[in-house]
């Protein structure tokens, strides 16, 4: 090209690259935004000037259709990994010591599509009227300063009412805590107090609940010794009435044996009769004669016994009656107990 510096003609021939009119050989910068993943920091891709950045670019677009070129520094790249698939396509493998990617986080300088910089223009400020200073007024300065000084006055008339209704507010607090300070303590007291007594209920609680199982055990304790005394009571006069009625039984025997043996004294006495009425009849008063004193005649009722004399001499059997010796009912062991 007609402008090419010697230094940059040596460049374009160690890098193999072709140097068009009007392009600059600084360093290119550009951009890469992924289109599936528009909310993730963009790429920076830094070509080693605008031209290797167009021929990149052309190859991108015949490789790689559904990528596009926003602006000069700005590219849109379809896929996760197309910068990668980039660097390993065959295809690219004259740039590959010509460009590079690296994350977004810097800020490139602006170029354009040749590589130059872009400069902005400063906006120009429109120019403001100087004021000539006014005449200086002594008036107006005394005036001001009368009216400063009156409002001097006036604050500090009111930083003066202000200290002493502070001081007024700040006595009234301290005497609002104290009062305070001795409400806390004396309910803090009570509390303490309230403690004591819950403790001491509690502990008397304890006490008579352990009392009170005591009196439960003993109690039945007693009763079960007192059903056991009832049982044995029930079981004693079940055998005192079996007994009664065995003593019954034999003395309804012993009455029927008194009973034989008289027929079978009367039976020997009719035979002793026959064979002499004299010795018999002074036997019998000789036996007579013995029993002293004579039996009384009693018609009434002895213990259950009823006594009947004949005064025929010949003995004759007694009647006989039952005895019952539980005339009264049997009494029931609580009947006994509450008598």
């Amino acid at each position: 090209m007609a402008s090419e510096s010697p230094k940059s003609a040596q460049m374009a021939s160690l890098k193999g690259v072709e140097t068009v009119e009007g392009w600059n050989e600084n360093l290119f910068y550009a951009y890469a935004q992924k289109s599936d993943y528009a909310q993730s920091p963009p790429y920076i891709l830094t070509f080693a000037n605008a031209s290797v950045c167009d021929q990149w670019w052309r190859l991108v677009q015949r490789e790689y259709p559904d990528s596009s070129r926003i602006g000069p520094q700005l590219f849109v790249l379809k896929g996760d990994d197309l910068q990668e698939q980039i660097q390993d396509n065959p295809k690219f493998y004259d740039l590959r010591n010509k460009w590079f990617y690296t994350p977004g986080n810097g800020v490139i300088p602006l170029q354009d599509y040749k590589g130059h910089p872009v400069t902005t223009t400063p906006t120009q400020r429109p120019a403001v009227e100087e004021k000539k200073p006014e005449a200086f007024d002594m008036k107006a300065l005394s005036t001001a300063l009368d009216k400063m000084n009156d409002m001097i006055s006036e604050n500090s008339a009111q930083i003066r009412a202000l200290s002493v209704a502070q001081s007024e507010g700040l006595q009234r607090m301290q005497e609002i805590n104290e009062s305070n300070t001795l409400q806390i303590k004396a309910l803090a007291e009570s509390q303490a107090k309230l403690q004591n007594m819950v403790n001491e209920n509690a502990s008397q609680y304890i006490a008579l609940s352990n009392s009170s199982f005591a009196n439960n055990e003993q109690i039945k304790s007693v009763l079960q010794s007192t059903a056991t005394q009832t049982k044995a009571l029930a079981d004693g006069q079940v055998q005192l009435s079996k007994t009664c009625e065995g003593m019954m039984r034999t003395i309804d025997n012993l009455g029927q044996t008194v009973g034989r043996v008289s027929e079978n004294m009367s039976m020997i006495g009719s035979a002793a009769s026959d064979a002499g009425s004299s010795t018999t009849n002074g036997s019998i008063g000789a036996l007579a004669n013995r029993i002293s004193p004579p039996p009384r005649k009693l018609n009434r009722k002895i213990k259950g016994v009823w006594y009947e004399y004949d005064p025929s001499p010949t003995p004759v059997q007694s009647p006989r009656k039952k005895v019952n010796f539980l005339d009264t009912p049997p009494k029931s062991p609580l009947a006994t107990k509450q008598s």
